[in-house]
């Protein structure tokens, strides 16, 4: 059945009393605004934390030799995320978002956008033990760059003398 308006889905309009059904509505809408305010403000900090808040060694297998990251897809358009800088929530198990779904509010049914979260950053999961400092790291990198991979001893030599 169509309405007034010529839409059959919409409701019919009923008198105002007053002028308390716009303020109802304004208050309303203005209630809304602050809240996408808060929540933009909030996905903006998370998106902002620094090196240190991170926690990337949740994304971390140690193997016989090395580390290698775990396979990992964003929970709601499944970009793969292993490589690269994802947000994942605190609260819920499992649960990686891409930066793009997170900056436009997108979040998978079993999660909320007020959870806490955790900017997980690839570029800062350190290759090595975590007792190497910086310098010690970049020595064997450079020790390495100047004798190769196939010359340990000399690496290990070179890196000694560095340390």
């Amino acid at each position: 059945m169509l309405r007034p308006d010529g839409n059959p889905n919409s409701s019919p309009s009923k008198p105002k009393s007053g002028g308390n059904a716009e303020k109802a509505r304004q208050s309303k809408a203005r209630k809304h605004a602050l809240q996408m305010q808060e929540r933009e403000k909030k996905r903006k900090r998370i998106a902002e934390r620094t090196e240190a808040e991170a926690t990337p060694v949740e994304t971390i297998t140690k193997t016989g030799i090395g580390l290698y990251l775990e396979p990992c897809v964003c929970r709601y358009c499944g970009e793969d995320l292993t490589n690269s800088v994802h947000i994942r929530c605190v609260e819920c198990t499992d649960v990686p978002i891409c930066m793009k779904c997170f900056a436009s509010g997108r979040e998978p049914a079993t999660h909320k956008r007020t959870h806490s979260y955790r900017v997980i950053d690839v570029a800062f999961i350190a290759p090595f033990q975590e007792s190497w400092s910086a310098d010690q790291d970049l020595a064997l990198l450079n020790a390495i760059d100047k004798n190769g991979v196939a010359d340990w001893g000399s690496v290990a030599k070179e890196v000694r003398a560095k340390v």
